[in-house]
């Protein structure tokens, strides 16, 4: 499967209207990043908010949790490292 699901991006298509100037630019600067590579230098993490702004928000329109008005998805929590811990042992019945 893909990264939107067939059935809701086939449901949005039959009803999008032409892209703004500024999803169109949205669109050309991260295919360009595509097409000279300077996107593949960058791990996920870095990349991920520049993709949440310039796909998800600016393109799709969507608006995260916090912002004035609807909000229609929520940015993953970043998860700090966890420190190893060793398990703690079973408590013993007394008898």
């Amino acid at each position: 499967m893909g990264l939107i699901n067939p059935r809701i991006l086939k449901q949005a298509l039959a009803v999008s209207q032409a892209a703004s100037p500024e999803q169109r630019e949205a669109a050309r600067l991260w295919a360009e990043s595509i097409r000279n590579h300077s996107i593949f230098g960058q791990t996920e993490s870095q990349i991920e908010g520049k993709f949440q702004q310039s796909i998800v928000q600016s393109l799709l329109g969507y608006e995260s949790f916090g912002q004035a008005g609807k909000q229609t998805y929520r940015p993953k929590p970043f998860n700090y490292p966890q420190v190893w811990r060793p398990p703690k042992p079973p408590l013993r019945e007394e008898s």
